[in-house]
């Protein structure tokens, strides 16, 4: 077990190929694998709402991002640092659906429009925050740079989306979102896993716990997704 220090990566050579963290990748791949059957399930229970639809492209779009991003720990030898940029895009817009979902349910058009343009205006601004970062960062030296808007993002992004929209609408029961609120608190000790550098071998790093807790994470949102309309008259529910 290591704190405050990485493993060195794992080397994989398979005939000409230099491949490095193959751990990763695998972790990534499996995530893809679920979020992909995520997907489908919540789109099998979708009845063509805003909600749903958003629900079903936000474990697409971040399903695909997490295979990139595997590739991307997989072939840097090759790819370097550009290896990375695709997984930070996507990522970012992921979570966008996760909030245009939320927002799709607010009751009131004037409110829930200014939610929406606020979502989308945050959305342009990280993408080109993101952009200036890698003109203007040497990422190669600190890879961890790169990670800075995409994680801001996805933090102001959640706490709005499922925090503080969820416990709105828990309030004037509109739903019951304890998944969504259980899935964000086991997400939550990733942050602290990543930050203090805690690995507990060099093929279960802090990058792999995060694998772990992603993916309960998911399951936690699907059954808040496939749950809602349970708990929720379909009025409320927005195209």
């Amino acid at each position: 077990m290591k704190i405050g220090e990485d493993f060195d990566k794992i080397e994989w050579q398979v005939a000409d190929w230099n491949l490095l963290e193959p751990n990763a990748f695998i972790g990534d791949s499996l995530l893809f694998l679920l979020a992909i059957v995520l997907a489908f399930k919540v789109r099998k229970a979708s009845d063509g709402t805003a909600f749903y639809k958003n629900w079903t492209r936000f474990f697409i779009v971040f399903g695909v991002s997490l295979f990139v991003g595997g590739l991307g720990h997989l072939m840097w030898n090759y790819w370097g640092i550009t290896g990375k940029y695709f997984s930070w895009y996507t990522a970012i817009i992921a979570v966008y659906f996760i909030e245009q979902a939320m927002i799709s349910l607010y009751p009131k058009k004037r409110i829930r429009q200014g939610l929406v343009n606020w979502s989308i205006l945050k959305l342009i601004l990280s993408l080109v925050g993101l952009t200036v970062v890698i003109i203007k960062v040497d990422l190669v030296q600190d890879v961890s740079k790169g990670l800075l808007i995409p994680s801001i993002n996805s933090a102001l992004g959640m706490i709005l989306s499922l925090v503080v929209l969820g416990a709105i609408y828990q309030k004037n029961k509109v739903g019951d979102f304890k998944f969504f609120w259980i899935g964000i608190a086991i997400l939550l000790p990733s942050a602290f896993f990543q930050f203090m550098k805690i690995s507990f071998a060099q093929w279960f790093d802090r990058n792999d716990v995060s694998h772990v807790l992603l993916a309960i994470t998911f399951i936690c949102y699907t059954i808040g997704v496939l749950n809602f309309r349970k708990t929720i008259p379909g009025k409320l529910l927005r195209g």
